[in-house]
Order: C-alpha cells, then structure tokens, then sequence
C-alpha cells in the first residue's frame, strides 16, 4: 500500500506494527519503529499531548478520528499528513489499540498552496485594475461583439447620469449612438461631438479589440475623456493669440494715425485763431474739431484694446458703479420703455479696482443689453459674491447670440450693430482681465443672453 500504516497500543502509545511505507514515509527502519512511542513522530511535547485528547474526543463523537496535521520524520524534517485512525476494542468496550492511515499529502498541499497562490495573485489583479478603471479620470465601456455593453467604469456613468445597472446590458446605440457609428465604420479614434444618453459633450475617444482565446475578437474597449472645457482653453488660447497678432498691427496703426491727426488738429487750431471766419465756415470749423476730437478717441480706443492696461487699485464700492451705471444709461432706457430690475446680495460690496474702469465695463455691459433687448422689455442685473470672488451677471430679454458669434463677440472689430465699432466688448474684457477677473457670455434658455464679469475679492479692502 501507498498509505503507511502503523498500529498503536492504546494505554502506552507505542507503535506495535508497522508496513514499509510507514518505514518510508518516515525514513525509519522496522526496529526504529516498532517498539517506540509516537512521541517520536510529533512535532513536539505540546502536539503530542494534544494529538492523543483529539483522539479520544472524536471516538466518543464519532466512532473514528479523521485530521490532517504535520508529523516528523527520522532526520528531521517534517511533513504535512492526512490520517484515518480507528479503535480497536476489547469485548467489554475499551480501547485497546489505534489502527492509523497515514497519507503523505505533500504534493496535494504544494498544489493547494500552488492554487491559493495563483487565486490570490489574481484576486490582487484584479483589485488592482478595478482600482484603476473605477479611478481613471477618462471613461472604460467594454461591449461584446454584439455591440452590447458588458462594462462602464464610474466615469462613463457619470456622463451620462445613469447607474451600472441601468447600463451594462443595454446596446451601445442607445448609450452613446456616436459610437457605435464609429466603431461599425471603422474609425479608430478621434474627436467628436457626442451625446451620452441626451446629454452632449465633446470627447476625444480610442476604440480597441478585446482579445480571448487563440487571439479571436471577443468585443471592443471604447475610451473617451470629455473635453469640453479643454476646448474652450484651446479656443481662447486661439482668441488670445488671434487678439495679440492683431493688437500689433492695430497699434502700429492706431500710433501712425495719431501723430498726424495732432498735426492737423493744431494746424486747424492755429488757423481759428488767426483767420476771420464767416459763421458758415465757422461751423465747418467747428465740425472739423469735433470729427478730430471724434477720431482721436476713437484712436485711444484701439490703443486700450490692444496694450496691457494700467489700473489704479482702490477701495471701491461695485454696488455703487453699477448704480452709476444704470443713471448713464436712462435716456437709452427710457427710448425703448425699458425696465431694469436689481438684484444685490449686500448694500455695499467693496473690492480692489479701478473705478473709473470698472464703471467703463458697466455702462457698456448695460448699454449693450439695452441694444439687444426689445421695446417694453426688462433687464435683470444680479450682484452675487462669496469669500473669493465677486459676481456681476447682467440678463436681456432680447435674441440671444448666434452660436457662430458666441466666439467672436470679444474680438476687437467684430460686431453685430449697425453703427457698433467693435471696440465695447474688447476693451470691457482688456479691464477685466486687467484686474485679474473674466468677462463671458452665454444664451439663456428662455430667451436673450447673459454677460457675466467676475472679479476676484482678494487683497486687503480696508
């Protein structure tokens, strides 16, 4: 037999017979064997002791003992065992001796060792890469070959406000239609406008094989970030730059005009002064000057649209510029029949700024909402503000901006009025900027559009 087997005299505990695999499992002889105590083939005092109270516990609950423990050999070593032990017993019911199976169940240990090891090892990956998909700051969808959704990490599921159960299972058309155009067709990557469950967002995305056995396509591992708001930094980027190349040119333009114009100013100037005029060419005087005094602002426009500006930080109160503000613009109000209605988080809230350049923005953001908004309308002007910045968001009733005008409404020379310079909004978002602030629009859902100035509260406002 494989098995050793060894027979124990129950009261003394010394082995009475053994079988040769005994012998070799224990690298002993018969004679080493036979006639010792069992003592010798434990680990220890304490495990021999305890051996021998387990064997009487499992007779009296089961008529048998089965353990599987280590053992001892001969030179030492020790080895892991599995044994059956059944009594031997008198006619009266005691015990006599102990018949014990022996098994050497090294390899079958190694193997389970082997296949914990293996378990865990996978368990870990596992972990591992759920850890990364679940944190990954780009979106995992996994699909069969079906185009049916097997997986989508936390990112995916937030694009499109739904749950995983909501999804997995779903097909892909119905998760994000653009996809499934792209994968059909073939394309690789790229980037695209998409719409993840009716909700739009631009992404940038990869398409992959997914690989099984013998390296057949199993599905496909879509991944995508949203790049809306890179997007909108690639697009000012652009606008800044487009805005530098031309505020050089409008500079050199805007200088070379001016000397000139003062040349011709004074000239005229001189000549009022030492000629007698008739009342006609008087007015024609008069007409010159003023078309003069007209261009020369209209030179130091393009020269505060163009270059860095300076501002002269003070205390100031913005409540009171956007009061300012409105007081300018009430002839034009009243024009249309127009409304303005005020909305402050505080009576004062006070900033450093430069006043008289902020007030500049105010009129022209008013201004420009009276333009845009028609007759009998109203014009909101809502002040908001919290520990860091404040918020200034002025909102017409008119038609909105065209989405191809969204864009360029901040470039100088752009313009949608009639009789507009193009100079308002560029100069408005140059003091903006000047003060460490923003100057955005958008359209309003329900009509008209938003502009919106926001400027930091930090800095000592004493």
């Amino acid at each position: 037999m494989d098995e050793g087997i060894i027979i124990v005299d129950f009261k003394t505990r010394k082995i009475l017979e053994a079988n040769i695999a005994a012998e070799k499992m224990f690298k002993c002889s018969r004679d080493d064997l036979v006639g010792s105590s069992t003592r010798m083939l434990h680990l220890n005092e304490n495990m021999y002791e305890k051996f021998g109270g387990m064997i009487l516990h499992s007779y009296r609950e089961n008529g048998c003992f089965d353990a599987t423990f280590e053992l001892k050999r001969k030179d030492g070593t020790t080895f892991p065992t599995e044994h059956s032990i059944l009594p031997i017993m008198a006619e009266d019911g005691s015990y006599l001796r102990h018949v014990s199976v022996i098994r050497d169940v090294t390899e079958r240990v190694k193997a389970h060792e082997k296949v914990r090891y293996v378990k865990n090892t996978l368990e870990e990956k596992n972990q591992f890469l759920e850890s990364v998909i679940t944190n990954m700051f780009s979106g995992i969808v996994v699909v069969d070959n079906h185009l049916r959704i097997k997986m989508a990490n936390p990112y995916a599921l937030r694009l499109c406000s739904r749950s995983a159960e909501q999804v997995v299972g779903c097909l892909l058309r119905d998760f994000c239609p653009e996809f499934e155009e792209h994968l059909t067709a073939g394309i690789g990557s790229g980037e695209i406008t998409a719409h993840f469950c009716s909700n739009e967002y631009v992404v940038g995305f990869s398409l992959f094989n997914q690989t099984g056995t013998e390296n057949k396509t199993v599905g496909h591992i879509i991944n995508f970030k949203d790049l809306t708001e890179i997007m909108k930094i690639r697009n000012e980027i652009r606008q800044k730059e487009r805005l530098s190349a031309m505020g050089e040119v409008v500079a050199r333009v805007a200088h070379e005009m001016r000397n000139p114009l003062c040349a011709m100013t004074a000239v005229v100037q001189i000549l009022g002064m030492e000629l007698t005029l008739s009342p006609q060419h008087g007015q024609l005087m008069d007409s010159y000057m003023g078309e003069s005094k007209r261009l020369n602002n209209l030179v130091g426009e393009l020269l505060d649209c163009t270059r860095e500006l300076r501002v002269e930080k003070k205390k100031v109160d913005l409540c009171s510029i956007i009061d300012r503000a409105t007081q300018v613009n009430e002839p034009y109000l009243a024009e249309k029949n127009l409304r303005i209605f005020t909305s402050y988080a505080f009576d004062e809230l006070f900033l450093m700024g430069d006043s008289e350049k902020l007030e500049q923005v105010a009129i022209n953001l008013v201004k420009n909402a009276i333009d845009a908004s028609g007759y009998g309308g109203k014009i909101d002007i809502i002040l908001e503000s919290n520990n860091n910045e404040a918020k200034l968001s002025v909102v017409d009733t008119g038609h909105g901006i065209a989405s191809g005008q969204l864009e360029k409404i901040f470039e100088i020379f752009y313009t949608t009025k009639k009789h507009g310079t193009g100079m308002g909004l560029a100069i408005s978002k140059n003091i903006v900027e000047a003060h460490k602030g923003s100057l955005v629009a958008c359209n309003n859902r329900e009509g008209g559009a938003t502009f919106t100035m926001t400027l930091p509260l930090s800095g000592p406002v004493v």
